[in-house]
């Protein structure tokens, strides 16, 4: 196995997207849409786990990175004032540079990964030593991997932690099942 990284979802294809079984929440339609409207300094890089032999896409996950989300939503209003003000001042040179990884409108929380795929663990550390190299290439001084819920695999949470992932906590969320096949299968769900 070996990592890849993309610029563009075009550049991996639909065909392999598709074939991860990837949800809509990771669908190649989905993130092309999102990489087309992405503002300001923001862009998208796609880490793959590939096979050596055939260069079938075996795991992958978008990193988001740039410096203008507004990360400090949550502090006291006195800081935010503070920090705005900082930025306003001396430019986006002053902002939090960041990599988000994940999908940024989804909480399904999980990496798309094939599912003839045998090693997890190591295309787990492929992609968090890839994920390292991007957010040094980019001078991030925060990263988040989105959503990784408490019923992604306890082992490989484990191997994030291990990478100088620290878990935390957000705000209570409602999730909504949206693992359907189609709009009808959705609309025959019982509620």
């Amino acid at each position: 196995m070996q990592s890849h990284v993309y610029e563009s979802i075009d550049d991996i294809g639909l065909d392999q997207i598709e074939a991860l079984d990837a949800g809509l929440d990771f669908s190649f339609g989905l993130l092309r849409a999102v990489e087309r409207t992405l503002w300001g300094d923001l862009l998208v890089r796609y880490i793959t786990v590939e096979s050596n032999d055939d260069g079938v896409v075996l795991a992958f996950i978008p990193v988001y990175l740039g410096s203008n989300l507004n990360l400090n939503a949550l502090l006291p209003t006195i800081i935010q004032k503070g920090y705005n003000a900082l930025v306003r001042s001396l430019g986006t040179m002053m902002a939090t540079r960041f990599a988000v990884i994940g999908n940024l409108i989804s909480d399904r929380g999980w990496i798309p990964m094939h599912p003839n795929l045998k090693d997890r663990k190591g295309a787990l550390r492929l992609m968090l030593d890839e994920i390292d190299r991007i957010a040094k290439k980019h001078s991030t001084q925060l990263g988040m991997l989105k959503d990784i819920h408490c019923d992604f695999p306890a082992e490989e949470r484990a191997l994030m932690r291990e990478a100088g992932f620290v878990e935390g906590y957000s705000l209570p969320t409602t999730r909504i099942n949206t693992a359907y096949d189609s709009f009808e299968d959705y609309l025959k769900k019982e509620l």
